[in-house]
């Protein structure tokens, strides 16, 4: 994974240089002093906006360069009781090189561990010798540097911070109010003498850890620090059999690039993020794809202890935000409007014809507006509540990676597989636990992901379906169902007018569950028969349409099985029963 990124990147880095990150690289919040050569100051408070101006990309350049890697990798210069040889306070300075020195404000201010001016003094004093000691002055890097250490200049930062801080300090105390979070100082001296400093520090501290370091001919090679989480605390992601116990080593120059990676990464934001194949590093990376279709890489970043955290990756070939998909009302149901009338529930809110619009509508119409709220959450941490079932619940873990690649990996096969494995299971558990309403709108959802699965072959069925089943209720030299699709719809029918009768005072749908496990004509008619015995009373004798219907349904004769879609259509559609005339005797007119 980190090899394929890497390239690219490579290429464009060999090119650009840091420029590449600082392009896009925001200064933390704070105070900015930059020290002249000759002792003069200059400073300048940064807000949280990138700002557009010479002096901005002045100390931008170098900041990137001078940061610490992270908190395990910082310049040691923590304040010890000598005697009881134990830390006494913990704030420290978090620049690599002596040409700055950057500290949080609150090690001046914060009401919490604040220093005093003999401890800043001590903790700078501390700060610039472990610079010059044997830890960060191993030959093997010294002799790939550049340049040579400057001795001179080394010695007037030092003494500037020691002998003149008082100068700074000035500035500090005095623009308190106007700045937040960092107080940074920088020398005023050329970018290479700045980088050589930066490579001296990074070149030791590079790599994940030094227990794995070797020397061998093509120089240094170690564990790369990029999404490597092998330390002290993760022993078990060391090879237990083998020789090697590291996963993989990598040179200095392949450690040192993927840290560049990762400070680029992280002026692009977390998050998801997409790097399209044609734009290479020419712009920053994506939030969204657009409506046009190319490929690109995925990436999922986190921030772990401030360093990037790549969580997934994958390479998208071509992704299209388009897809010839939408929402059809195939119940052909209607809602009641403000104004009383009724009218066609529309689906068109769901964007027709996009990836997005598509998983906004399997969210709301399956999920009630569970799915993509919960896409990362860790399974631990989700439990059913007033607002998700047990069984909506364990649907949504089941399915919500998938439904997850679809939308941010555009993956379109998943869209059918998902309706496949379990569409049909989310309209029962729309319609038993959230009503009809819910029921029509999954159902609705259901079916035009099938259509789309089918190339539209469905479009207009379940209306034609209905039609043809009201001619032969009406039609008296008619008595028998001809395919299982007009028994299953009607069943659907039928069952659904049997429940219309219940008088309990709560009314509910899941009394349509048992049917869901009746799958023969004897079983789902056994089914019927039990249900209209117990609410044969609350039927009217001379309705002639019911009359026809059941009489049609004990009487039709199949090996096949019902079709479950289908009675769920006719008992979720407009009922026929309930059609214009409520009541038809049944007599000769």
């Amino acid at each position: 994974m980190i090899e394929t990124l890497l390239e690219d990147f490579k290429i464009a880095y060999e090119k650009q240089g840091d420029d590449l990150i600082t392009a896009n690289y925001t200064l933390d919040q704070g105070l900015y002093i930059r020290v002249r050569s000759n002792g003069e100051l200059e400073s300048f408070i940064f807000k949280k906006e990138r700002e557009i101006s010479q002096d901005y990309d002045w100390f931008a350049k170098r900041d990137l360069i001078s940061r610490y890697i992270n908190s395990n990798k910082c310049v040691p210069s923590d304040l010890y009781d000598s005697a009881k040889k134990k830390k006494v306070n913990s704030k420290r300075i978090s620049s690599n090189n002596y040409l700055t020195w950057f500290i949080k404000k609150q090690s001046f201010f914060g009401p919490d561990k604040m220093l005093n001016r003999s401890q800043i003094q001590e903790l700078t004093q501390n700060y610039y010798d472990y610079l010059i000691s044997d830890s960060l002055n191993e030959e093997a890097v010294l002799e790939i540097l550049n340049l040579p250490f400057d001795d001179a200049i080394y010695k007037f930062c030092k003494g500037f911070m020691t002998a003149e801080f008082h100068k700074i300090y000035e500035i500090i105390e005095s623009e308190k109010e106007a700045y937040e979070n960092y107080i940074k100082i920088f020398f005023d001296f050329d970018y290479e003498i700045y980088l050589r400093e930066s490579n001296r520090y990074l070149y030791h501290k590079i790599f994940n850890t030094d227990k794995y370091n070797l020397k061998t001919e093509r120089g240094i090679v170690g564990l790369s620090n990029l999404n490597m989480g092998l330390n002290s605390k993760k022993p078990y992601l060391e090879h237990k059999t083998m020789n090697i116990t590291v996963p993989y080593r990598v040179t200095l120059e392949a450690a040192l690039l993927g840290y560049k990676y990762s400070q680029y990464l992280k002026t692009q934001g977390y998050g998801i993020r997409y790097q399209a194949h044609h734009e290479k590093f020419e712009m920053p990376l994506l939030n969204e794809f657009a409506q046009k279709q190319y490929g690109a890489n995925y990436l999922e970043l986190n921030q772990n202890n401030g360093e990037i955290e790549i969580r997934d990756f994958d390479v998208i070939p071509a992704y299209g935000a388009k897809m010839n998909f939408r929402v059809v009302n195939h119940l052909e149901y209607k809602n009641m409007t403000e104004d009383g009338i009724l009218k066609l529930k529309d689906y068109s809110d769901y964007g027709r014809g996009t990836v997005d619009g598509t998983t906004r509508a399997i969210d709301e119409l399956y999920f009630s507006k569970n799915l993509m709220y919960n896409f990362k959450k860790e399974a631990k941490d989700l439990s059913p509540n007033q607002y998700i079932t047990k069984n909506l619940l364990n649907y949504l873990l089941q399915s919500r990676d998938m439904i997850f690649d679809f939308y941010k990996k555009g993956i379109k096969e998943n869209l059918v597989e998902f309706n496949q494995k379990i569409g049909f299971e989310l309209i029962v558990e729309a319609l038993c636990h959230r009503g009809i309403k819910s029921g029509r709108d999954a159902f609705n959802l259901f079916y035009s992901i099938r259509d789309y699965e089918m190339g539209g072959a469905l479009m207009g069925q379940i209306k034609q379906l209905k039609q043809r089943i009201i001619e032969k209720v009406e039609d008296k030299t008619v008595e028998d169902f001809e395919t299982i699709e007009e028994y299953s719809f009607a069943a659907g029918q039928v069952a659904y007018y049997l429940f219309s009768k219940s008088e309990a005072q709560k009314k509910s749908h899941d009394m349509v569950e048992p049917f869901m496990n009746r799958n023969s004509i004897s079983q789902v008619n056994e089914e019927l028969t039990y249900w209209f015995k117990r609410y044969a009373h609350a039927i009217n004798m001379w309705d002639k349409r019911f009359n026809k219907m059941y009489a049609m349904l004990l009487g039709f004769q199949s090996d096949q099985q019902k079709k479950s879609d289908l009675f769920l259509a006719g008992y979720l559609s407009d009922n026929m029963m309930f059609m214009k005339r409520e009541v038809v005797l049944d007599e000769e007119e």
